[in-house]
């Protein structure tokens, strides 16, 4: 059995840590129960030019939906409302960005 985090409600957890300026996905997180939504945030160590960074959330863990999007290329604070269970980041595309941090603060609201 492998082991899925869990985001505590109104807690920043971070999804990317500081990784490279390459199109990767973080790890699936799990949502506590009353999470009603949650704000997630883009942070640089180094502007890119371009980026696409995705948010990807799930009811079930294992089939995964985009819910927000962010081209913003000297970061971002977004908030989405649902009921899901699960997220991850995607970063789809990046031009000369580095350092790249997705944080997430589930919210009961």
């Amino acid at each position: 059995m492998s082991y899925m985090p869990l985001a505590m409600l109104n807690q920043a957890y971070t999804l990317l840590d500081g990784v490279a300026g390459d199109a990767q996905e973080s790890d699936v997180v799990a949502l506590p129960a009353r999470c009603t939504s949650f704000s997630w945030q883009t942070i640089f160590g180094t502007d890119p030019s371009a980026v696409s960074v995705l948010i990807l959330a799930s009811l079930d863990g294992l089939n995964f939906v985009e819910v927000d999007d962010s081209a913003v290329t000297t970061g971002d604070i977004q908030t989405v409302v649902g009921n899901f269970t699960h997220v991850m980041a995607e970063i789809e595309s990046i031009t000369d960005g580095a350092d790249v941090t997705v944080l997430l603060v589930p919210k009961d609201v």
